[in-house]
């Protein structure tokens, strides 16, 4: 439904406060020339309980829109079921936002409990100070349209049945209920005993603002409670209650503000309980863990390791193999001056083709092999004579003592070294002991 050009039905949520959902069509209602609603007028009196002192909370009980509904509706049932476990004779002054007729009003029932105790009188049975409050309790009904006589007819005797059953009912339920027995009397809360009175207050200047205006005759009375009905109202009021809307759209938006933030603040924490065993065990291996620590040498060569298996070569692959073993006896027969028992058993060495990398050696002595390739006469594919070079790179060092070794990598040849004539040399194996 569009009012002002601004949907009041829909129904996105803007902020939740106190258990209280407010939605987009809520907050458009604060817009100049729109009737308040119970959401927002239920949204403001908790701003104004939670802003108040905890002993304020105890004298000002701020009853929420939806209780004359209960009240008009059935004023037994109301006075059975509404917050049956507290008092409503214990609080100095009890606010009633009523909505009747398309209007808001206020009703301020002052002093409930002194009536039991009987209105202060004079020798001659004269009320000393008939407009003195807290001697003399009072209905109070603050209307910004003045037209507090036509309701006052409607909403009064509803609350004066309320107050009858609600009498009725905590006296015979409520532990806590202060009052004597005997001084608990339905007399006292008559239209003699209890009066009700129309305060002159400031007039709305449209048909529309009667809301805001309610919410500013509370706010200003529980901030100075008046000693006297007439001054109920302080002067200024009005203005203030004029730009209500601005102060209710303010404080909406920071409930919106920060509800986001809450639900960023529980994504990150979520996001970081994620996260921390991770974390945990980075820092594990920054801190040098011993799950962490790579093990020694000796660990390595006491546990059983599986062998790494080559892949298939490829023929090609086969070929130049075949013809280095060819010439294997040749190249141990060149270091024939090495001592015997620092040779290394050819077949202790596994010659891995050219395409695998990684794996571990297999040795189960701990020495250190340097095998030092200078040259190696190998046939190339074409079937010349290849010889590889002091500064051709393919040069291995395998280390049997730590139980691991380097990559086998692939012998890249240079093309300028076919056809060198210094490359015909003798190839010789330098074994370190």
């Amino acid at each position: 439904k569009m009012v002002k050009g601004y949907d009041i039905m829909d129904a996105a949520a803007v902020a939740e406060v106190a258990g209280l959902k407010i939605t987009r069509g809520d907050y458009n209602r604060l817009h100049e020339g729109i009737y308040l609603n119970d959401v927002i007028i239920d949204f403001y009196l908790n701003h104004l309980r939670s802003a108040m002192p905890e002993a304020d909370q105890k004298r000002f009980r701020l009853l929420s829109p939806h209780f004359y509904v209960s009240v008009r509706t059935s004023p037994q049932m109301a006075a059975r079921k509404w917050e049956k476990e507290t008092s409503f004779f214990e609080h100095d002054f009890l606010f009633i936002p009523i909505s009747e007729r398309k209007h808001w009003i206020v009703l301020v029932i002052c002093y409930l409990r002194k009536l039991f105790d009987g209105v202060v009188k004079d020798a001659n049975g004269v009320v000393k100070d008939p407009n003195k409050l807290s001697e003399n309790p009072r209905i109070l009904i603050l209307d910004s349209n003045h037209t507090g006589n036509a309701l006052g007819k409607v909403v009064l005797p509803k609350i004066r049945a309320f107050l009858d059953e609600r009498l009725k009912f905590e006296k015979e339920n409520l532990p806590q209920f202060s009052i004597p027995k005997e001084k608990a009397d339905l007399k006292a809360l008559n239209r003699t005993e209890l009066k009700a009175l129309v305060v002159q207050t400031p007039k709305q200047p449209n048909d529309y603002d009667c809301g805001c205006f309610m919410l500013q005759f509370i706010e200003e009375f529980t901030r100075a409670p008046p000693e006297s009905a007439k001054d109920a109202v302080p002067e200024g009021c009005g203005a203030a209650a004029a730009v209500k809307r601005k102060a209710l759209m303010k404080l909406l938006n920071e409930a919106e503000e920060q509800q986001k933030n809450r639900k960023r603040r529980i994504k990150q924490e979520l996001q970081d309980m994620t996260l921390e065993p991770e974390r945990e065990q980075s820092g594990q291996r920054m801190n040098g863990s011993p799950t962490d620590v790579a093990p020694t040498a000796a660990e390595t060569l006491s546990e059983p390791q599986e062998k790494v298996h080559p892949a298939d070569p490829s023929p090609e692959a086969k070929a130049e193999d075949s013809s280095v073993n060819k010439e294997k006896g040749d190249v141990m027969d060149a270091a024939a001056e090495v001592p015997a028992d620092a040779k290394a058993d050819s077949t202790d060495i596994d010659m891995a083709p050219a395409e695998t990398e990684g794996g571990h050696c297999d040795n189960d002595v701990g020495q250190k092999m340097v095998v030092a390739a200078e040259a190696a006469e190998a046939p190339n594919l074409e079937g010349k004579p290849v010889e590889l070079g002091a500064g051709v790179e393919g040069t291995d060092v395998v280390d049997t003592g730590i139980g691991s070794c380097s990559h086998s990598q692939t012998m890249e040849l240079d093309a300028s070294t076919q056809s060198s004539p210094e490359s015909h040399r003798p190839v010789s194996i330098a074994v370190d002991p």
